[in-house]
């Protein structure tokens, strides 16, 4: 269980600042994890132009990726240690990453999309798509009940 902190820890090695990090509530999580998230508008796009023979994921995506694997890093520097104190409240042993960025691709970029995401295991990409359809899983839930 999280929340949302208000103050972010602001990395002086890079000067960076992650979107959002999340932070557990309950004492018996303290000190050990953090989960850190980066936002990227809907209009990106998540796959390299069907011109390459080899398509990988965009640039969008692949700048999104290094930026939290950035974060993550930062977290374990000496120099960010009393910021990370500071907005946390404790300096995490881990990080959960992950990415929202972009729209579903259409149908028949579907499998790529599914291999180019796996080939990605230490980082969860999430869609706008996939964050709406979720949600609505939720309400339907609820309303079930």
């Amino acid at each position: 269980m999280g929340v949302p902190i208000s103050h972010r820890p602001y990395f002086i090695s890079n000067k960076q600042t992650p979107d959002f990090a999340v932070a557990p509530v309950l004492p018996r999580d303290s000190a050990e994890w953090v989960k850190l998230l980066e936002l990227k508008g809907p209009e990106a796009n998540l796959l390299a132009s069907k011109r390459h023979l080899h398509r990988g994921l965009a640039p969008a995506v692949t700048q999104a990726l290094a930026q939290v694997n950035d974060y993550q890093e930062s977290l374990r520097d000496p120099l960010n240690l009393k910021e990370v104190e500071k907005a946390l409240g404790y300096i995490p042993t881990s990080a959960q990453r992950a990415v929202l960025i972009g729209r579903t691709p259409p149908r028949e970029d579907a499998n790529l999309w599914e291999k180019r995401k796996a080939e990605q295991p230490s980082v969860r990409i999430i869609t706008y798509d996939e964050l709406l359809q979720e949600q609505r899983s939720r309400l339907a839930r609820r309303r079930g009940r």
